[in-house]
């Protein structure tokens, strides 16, 4: 920001959690109530997700987790319950992220051209990286669960800097007990240019092995002494 502006971390919106599965719970929630808004735009008529049912909240639980809380993310894919039964949305996005793209048959233009798709977005953000960034995003993608900043230099050899800038650019998010991730999507979309590059993710993987080694073998001394 400029002189006397500050940052403003957005967050994604709130997707229930295990103990908040039960559809009077469930609907509550800021992502879940965004999908049924969306979806019920888009079929010109309110979804009635009590009446459907638990597995049809199920299945909207499912979408918005997968999609992170994401709203853009959410509103591409509830567009698709137009002629798309829930169920079918939340399958397919377990499988890829090809549905997050704008309905063709929607009247208007999005607000912004890359927000056609998200992977229009996520190539868009990669676009602003500097190398570094993009290199250190694209290895970490190796973590598939949270991490450690100690484990991101050792495995990934990235510096505080790029870690501090990634989190600046929400490719990166903290949790509250200070252990690092990426988004689901951001994740999925790094993972594949990882993937690309056979000798970057081979020597990525092989380093993660190693370390999760050494940290086990660390462990073992407990095992027997420290249930």
């Amino acid at each position: 920001p400029e002189a006397g502006g500050r940052w403003l971390a957005l967050t994604p919106l709130a997707v229930p959690d295990e103990d908040s599965r039960e559809p009077d719970l469930a609907l509550r929630f800021d992502a879940v109530q965004l999908f049924v808004q969306r979806a019920a735009q888009a079929q010109g008529a309110p979804m009635g997700l009590r009446e459907q049912g638990a597995a049809n909240v199920s299945a909207v639980v499912s979408c918005v987790e997968r999609l992170g809380g994401m709203p853009l993310a959410i509103e591409l894919a509830a567009a698709w319950a137009r002629w798309m039964p829930v169920s079918a949305i939340a399958e397919d996005l377990q499988r890829s992220s090809g549905l997050l793209e704008r309905d063709p048959a929607v009247p208007g233009r999005p607000a912004r051209e890359q927000h056609r798709s998200i992977d229009a977005v996520l190539r868009h953000s990669w676009h602003l990286l500097a190398e570094s960034e993009r290199s250190a995003a694209e290895a970490l993608a190796v973590f598939e669960g949270g991490f450690s900043t100690v484990a991101a230099r050792e495995v990934a050899a990235i510096s505080m800097p790029v870690i501090s800038a990634l989190l600046d650019k929400s490719l990166l998010q903290v949790d509250e007990d200070g252990r690092l991730g990426m988004h689901p999507l951001v994740l999925a979309h790094a993972a594949a240019l990882l993937r690309s590059d056979a000798a970057h993710a081979g020597t990525m993987a092989r380093r993660h092995a190693e370390h999760m080694a050494a940290e086990l073998a660390q462990l073992e001394p407990l095992v027997n002494a420290d249930p």
